[in-house]
């Protein structure tokens, strides 16, 4: 048996419980990190719109100008919510409201818009599909600028009279506006007029 001097041991027992009271204090700090939840690197995108709330088609009128206090509840996606110069919203890519449809035959899609000057000059001229429940109507060609009329008449096997109409109006160009606007043409009003 080798014999050491007492203070030898005695530093070393005092070495050892430091190591153990260090050691132990490290693992209940980190113990106490690990169980702090950190917010996550990202999120789901939020929803794009809320859904359109169910309506009657009687609660819905045949035309709709974009000024009007319910005019939300017509658009179906991409017009702006909000009004400009107290009369329009922009359309942006892929418009389309829901109207509905009135009795009576010989019914017409009208569609009052404007074409911005600043739009044509980066864009050049545009092409509109304008459409019914799907089915193409026409496509107009626009290359000078100002206040537009659309007015084409639809063919009556794509209306049921008292039913939900959904109009679109789909400009082949669009202007990229900040960050994921594309601008597409000023909507002052749309909808049925006999």
């Amino acid at each position: 048996m080798i014999n050491t001097p007492v203070p030898y041991v005695k530093r070393r027992r005092a070495a050892i419980i430091s190591c153990l009271y260090w050691g132990a204090l490290v693992f209940l700090l980190l113990l106490s990190i690990a169980g702090c939840a950190r917010d996550p690197a990202s999120y789901p995108p939020p929803p794009q719109s809320a859904p359109l709330p169910p309506l009657e088609a009687g609660a819905l009128l045949g035309f709709i100008e974009m000024n009007a206090v319910d005019a939300p509840s017509y658009i179906v996606r991409d017009i702006a919510p909000a009004v400009e110069g107290a009369l329009w919203r922009w359309a942006w890519r892929r418009p389309a409201i829901r109207v509905s449809v009135p009795g009576g035959d010989g019914l017409r899609f009208v569609m009052n818009f404007a074409v911005p000057e600043a739009l044509l000059s980066k864009t050049g001229p545009i092409v509109i599909t304008f459409a019914v429940n799907g089915r193409i109507l026409d496509k107009v060609r626009y290359a000078t600028p100002g206040t537009k009329t659309f007015e084409k008449p639809v063919p009556s096997t794509l209306l049921r009279a008292g039913e939900i109409a959904i109009l679109t109006a789909e400009p082949d160009k669009t202007l990229r506006y900040g960050e994921g606007v594309d601008l597409g043409f000023i909507m002052i009003g749309a909808g049925f007029k006999p």
